[in-house]
């Protein structure tokens, strides 16, 4: 069954479906079989089933069905005229597509509703981003469910941000700020690409049913900004 959980994450003119990932590389279209040729079971279904996910999404964008193919570093090649972005976790794969008329990128990112280990906080997130980190109190627990969560939303920009700047990005290159009502703001804190340090873009989380996830869009008309 394809769901629709994510969708309140971004505007609605994207589309975002869900499914369970399941075997079945029969799914898969030849350009986009040889990425996956020899992978164990488990990255076979989820990489057959979020292709799955994308033309299902392009036909609900009223678009022809293509493929998908990786790119060389292991990015999805976006048919001309889409954006979009496709992210897995155990038991889940999620794609969000939209038109490249109106919009220049699009990331998400779907973690497990867990805390991450304590040992990994510092790699994960910033000094300043203390109040995102106690989001949900002092916790050991609900500290590291926040980081979680920060660890979601920096990888739903990474995933944004790269088709504009061609750069890969630590996680100590953003900063964030979560808010409880769903909404967070995220600082680039080093120059990428045409990028300059210090801009600002925004975007949603959202709890729900076993997961954390984030979204962020780009419009065509802030691509350029700095």
């Amino acid at each position: 069954m394809i769901g629709e959980r994510f969708a309140p994450l971004f505007p609605p003119d994207f589309v975002v479906v869900d499914a369970p990932p399941e075997p079945g590389l029969e799914r898969l279209w030849p350009e986009e079989r040889g990425a996956v040729e020899g992978a164990v079971v488990a990255r076979q279904a989820e990489y057959a089933t979020a292709r799955w996910l994308c033309r299902e999404a392009m036909r609900r964008l009223g678009v022809e069905a293509r493929a998908v193919p990786s790119s060389s570093e292991r990015m999805p090649c976006w048919p001309q005229g889409l954006v979009g972005s496709i992210a897995h976790t155990r038991g889940l794969c999620v794609a969000v597509l939209g038109r490249a008329s109106r919009w220049a990128a699009v990331g998400i990112d779907v973690e497990p509703d867990e805390p991450v280990n304590e040992t990994l906080h510092a790699r994960l997130c910033r000094a300043d981003e203390q109040p995102s980190v106690t989001l949900w109190g002092e916790e050991p627990a609900a500290r590291g469910r926040a980081v979680r969560l920060l660890f979601c939303i920096k990888e739903a920009f990474y995933k944004c941000q790269y088709p504009c700047t061609r750069t890969f990005l630590g996680f100590q290159d953003a900063r964030v700020a979560v808010h409880l009502d769903g909404r967070f703001e995220l600082e680039l804190l080093r120059d990428a690409g045409p990028w300059r340090a210090g801009r600002r873009l925004a975007g949603r989380w959202s709890r729900q049913e076993g997961y954390l996830a984030a979204g962020i869009a780009l419009a065509r008309s802030e691509e350029g900004s700095p």
